[in-house]
């Protein structure tokens, strides 16, 4: 299902050019453009998503303990009634940070190789798997964002395996996604797609006040903002813009359409920070930081991209059968 605010997201994005299909395959939304212009899908994404299944398939029979799969092929069906339409390379798993020397065990005991020696807890929300056969990554998650930055724990969106998150955690877990990524297509298209579902029918006043609780009403205000600006999108529901999410919303739409325009061969994952310097980027990824809403967790918010490089990733393992863990 391509809805209203999906199609003109992908309208404002140039996606009626054919000109611009190929692009936007290296952007994540190809099949989505091809579904618009009424042409067949590229094979390539058949094969991904066979790879993709197959792993999903291992994982949930590797593991022994409450989980949930992030994304990937059942939020293709969520979202657009068809999981080849949202192309995904990789597996997201998320457990409780409890447990992650448990399922690190189950998942060597699978097959899978840790890409990283290392768990950074405070500075990381993910650690990469690899298998020998798949050429599929598993990202091993204990939270749905930077620690650094406020959000619901772990234990809300843990226990529903590859069922898909309900309707309301689902809009929460899409937020977050697109701010990792400081604001890029398909999280834009995934969180229009989502619109045009499940915006009628959701609770609201649960959205709210979740975002209250713990502080990312500013996320909303933000990722809306930029969604309203991208699809001409009016949402009742968002709250107030303060002058920081006002200037990220200005920012995030011009940086999202320079990245469009310029193309380059980016990849979805990489389409904004590629067309920026590294000096840009830190300072884009600060300003994000100062969206969420309490002044203490927004300055701690802050301190994801110094700790991201004061701490770099471990080297790549070679096969270890061993973890190690380290806070920051």
């Amino acid at each position: 299902m391509i809805g209203p605010v999906l199609t003109k997201v992908l309208q404002h994005a140039g996606a009626f050019d054919l000109d611009v299909v190929e692009n936007a395959r290296q952007l994540g939304v190809g099949p989505l453009v091809e579904r618009l212009h009424g042409s067949s899908h590229d094979p390539r994404h058949r094969i991904a998503c066979l790879l993709h299944h197959q792993a999903a398939k291992d994982v949930c029979a590797a593991l022994r303990c409450d989980f949930t799969i992030l994304k990937g092929e059942r939020l293709g069906e969520q979202l657009y009634g068809e999981a080849r339409l949202r192309p995904t390379s990789d597996v997201d798993i998320l457990v409780l940070p409890k447990q992650i020397a448990l399922v690190q065990t189950q998942l060597f005991s699978a097959g899978f190789r840790p890409r990283d020696t290392a768990v950074r807890l405070n500075v990381d929300n993910q650690q990469p798997w690899q298998h020998p056969t798949l050429p599929v990554v598993v990202e091993l998650h204990w939270s749905i964002a930077l620690p650094t930055c406020p959000q619901p724990p772990a234990e809300l969106f843990v226990g529903f395996a590859n069922n898909g998150l309900p309707t309301e955690l689902l809009f929460v877990q899409l937020l977050y996604h697109f701010h990792n990524h400081g604001g890029f297509l398909k999280g834009l298209c995934d969180l229009a797609a989502w619109w045009d579902r499940y915006a009628q029918c959701a609770d609201w006043p649960m959205v709210l006040r979740l975002a209250q609780n713990h502080g990312f009403t500013g996320l909303i205000s933000w990722t809306l903002g930029v969604l309203g600006q991208m699809s001409r999108l009016e949402p009742s529901v968002a709250p107030p813009q303060g002058v920081i999410a006002s200037f990220a919303i200005g920012w995030t739409t011009e940086a999202m359409k320079n990245c469009l325009q310029s193309h380059g061969g980016a990849s979805h994952e990489v389409g904004m920070k590629a067309q920026e310097t590294p000096a840009v980027r830190v300072v884009r990824q600060l300003l994000l930081a100062q969206i969420f809403d309490p002044i203490a967790p927004r300055l701690h918010a802050t301190l994801g991209p110094v700790l991201h490089r004061l701490h770099p990733p471990e080297d790549k393992s070679r096969g270890k059968s061993h973890f190690t863990m380290r806070s920051a």
